[in-house]
């Protein structure tokens, strides 16, 4: 009897780390933003600025978890002033988020 490999879940953090890097190797200045430093209550993790200046806020999340009432508000809020905010998974969801508005040049 072969046993199934558990597929390996990234914890929050190693997904912030991934887009970090994504980010930064794309120009991007971005900050990973906790509520002790500078946050309020509901801020998205990562806050970034585009090479244009166009300001994105990013939630990040595990795998199948989702975002709490409150940091949908937050990231509606900045749709509300025509920042680029989603949640995010992956790196890949990332580039999802950012398509609509950005070219990436991988």
């Amino acid at each position: 009897m072969k046993l199934k490999k558990k597929k390996k879940v990234l914890t929050e953090k190693q997904i912030q780390n991934q887009i970090m890097k994504f980010l930064r190797e794309h120009g991007f200045s971005a900050d990973v933003i906790t509520i002790g430093t500078y946050g309020r209550r509901g801020m998205s993790d990562i806050v970034a600025c585009a090479p244009d200046g166009t300001y994105i806020a990013i939630e990040v999340k595990r795998e199948g978890k989702k975002a709490t009432r409150i940091q949908e508000e937050w990231l509606a809020e900045k749709r509300r002033h025509n920042a680029i905010s989603f949640v995010a998974c992956s790196v890949n969801d990332v580039k999802d988020g950012l398509s609509k508005w950005i070219i990436i040049n991988d």
